[in-house]
């Protein structure tokens, strides 16, 4: 009954006094109010949904849906460039996690990102693109189009012996990179 009556306590501690059947409610955390789930007259209680959500605009994360073929070549720390389409100029920002699993409908993983400057005209729910610096572990980079596959599922390219004389090389072809 004690630790009931201490959990009520800190609970109540948030919420003022009632004035007029007006109850004023105050956030554990200092921010902005980013979304208001409650209306006016709806009632609330401790279990259930929030009422507001509460934030810091300047600290927003991305969180961008990557397949999972291309999660090998991110990592933390990885570089991107978003394009935000409601702002003219790219952001830079840089990937502080990865997800933990793979959407089994859409085959994406979650990636976040934090943004390397302050995003004063991003909101919370903007949609962007994003660009990643993809880590490639060594090897040969040569354009897709230079790539030759073979009936029998082979791929090929051609190396250049002089100025009149090509020389078919096959190759192991990796994971494409923009």
């Amino acid at each position: 009954a004690r630790a009931e009556l201490t959990g009520l306590r800190s609970k109540s501690a948030l919420l003022g006094q009632a004035e007029h059947e007006k109850v004023i409610v105050r956030a554990p955390i200092a921010g902005t109010v980013l979304m208001r789930h409650a209306t006016p007259g709806s009632s609330v209680s401790s279990d259930g949904d929030p009422i507001m959500e509460i934030g810091d605009p300047d600290e927003l994360w991305l969180v961008a849906e990557v397949f999972g073929w291309d999660l090998p070549l991110i990592q933390e720390g990885t570089k991107a460039m978003v394009n935000v389409f409601s702002v003219s100029d790219a952001i830079q920002a840089h990937v502080i996690r990865l997800g933990g699993s793979i959407n089994l409908d859409t085959r994406r993983a979650e990636v976040y990102l934090a943004l390397d400057s302050s995003g004063a005209s991003l909101r919370g729910g903007m949609y962007a693109q994003v660009t990643f610096q993809a880590y490639v572990q060594g090897g040969i980079s040569v354009p897709s189009t230079a790539i030759l596959l073979k009936n029998d599922g082979r791929t090929f390219v051609y190396i250049a012996r002089d100025d009149r004389r090509f020389e078919p090389r096959e190759v192991e072809v990796g994971h494409p990179v923009e």
